[in-house]
């Protein structure tokens, strides 16, 4: 299993570290649902998950 999670980094600020430690970012960006679906494409038997707890309502 694996986690995705939200980094709350801004775009432009990764793009460029990622650039400056020499990554190729030329591709063509897919999007997360296409992100996704070749993850559940090409490994068929991991989950993706999230470990955020919901919030538990009191009582009245």
């Amino acid at each position: 299993m694996i986690q995705l999670r939200n980094l709350n980094i801004d775009p432009e600020l990764l793009w460029g570290r990622l650039k400056k430690g020499g990554l190729d970012l030329s591709g063509e960006t897919v999007g997360i649902s296409t992100f996704l679906a070749e993850l559940a494409q090409r490994f068929p038997e991991m989950l993706v998950g999230n470990y955020s707890r919901a919030v538990k309502k009191k009582a009245d």
